[in-house]
């Protein structure tokens, strides 16, 4: 009579090793995609948290602000306004994430160079 015997074979092994590994990898590009997911939020908050605060300079009569890590452009924008008014756009661009606004400006506010007053 033979005895079988029971218990893991050595490809059963390696073939556990490899799922896991497997998973491994999925994960580790997963959790990639999502760091620079998060990364590319961020920067594109932060523009926009730019571009309004160069908005409420402007309508303030302050300087509009520049940051190292962010290009900053206010532009006159070539549309009916009303009397003492002219649209602006503003532009911020951090990193990659690229923020615009679009508003109202005193009009000897934006004929300054740079929009400052």
């Amino acid at each position: 009579m033979r005895r079988r015997r029971s218990g893991f074979l050595l490809a059963d092994a390696l073939m556990a090793l490899a799922m896991v590994a497997l998973l491994a990898a999925i994960m580790a590009t997963a959790m990639g995609q999502q760091s620079r997911a998060a990364r590319r939020l961020s920067d594109g908050r932060a523009a926009m948290r730019i571009a309004e605060r160069v908005m409420l300079d402007l309508h303030t009569g302050g300087t509009a602000p520049s940051g190292a890590d962010a290009k900053v452009r206010v532009e006159p924008v070539a549309a009916e306004a009303p009397a003492g008014l002219a649209w602006v756009r503003v532009s911020v661009q951090v990193e990659r994430s690229r923020a615009t606004l679009l508003g109202l400006m005193k009009a000897d506010a934006v004929e300054r160079p740079g929009g400052a007053p």
